[in-house]
């Protein structure tokens, strides 16, 4: 069975097991990496939050082509469309 390298958590860190079964050596993680906070299974319920958010993230961000970060705002916003004139510009360029 698969178990995570503890190597791979930064000090600090929270550490959620969502799997059915401990992927995780708890004692060697919070033996080697000071500060972690490790929750060793979480409910039905709580997976299903998770799964509910991730499909909620995927369905915003879906179709919405690139994602940039946008300062203004403080978040990912869409990447602004190039407008007509820019476009023809890059194939004025292009055709040169």
């Amino acid at each position: 069975s698969y178990k995570m390298d503890p190597a791979w958590i930064k000090e600090g860190a929270v550490v959620v097991n969502v799997a059915s079964h401990k992927n995780i050596d708890e004692a060697t993680l919070l033996s080697t990496r000071p500060g972690v906070r490790f929750v060793p299974q979480v409910g039905k319920v709580t997976v299903a939050m998770l799964e509910r958010n991730l499909l909620r993230l995927h369905k915003n961000f879906d179709g919405c082509g690139r994602l940039v970060w946008d300062s203004a705002l403080g978040c990912v916003a869409p990447a602004p469309a190039l407008v007509k004139h820019d476009v023809q510009n890059v194939q004025q360029v292009l055709t040169q």
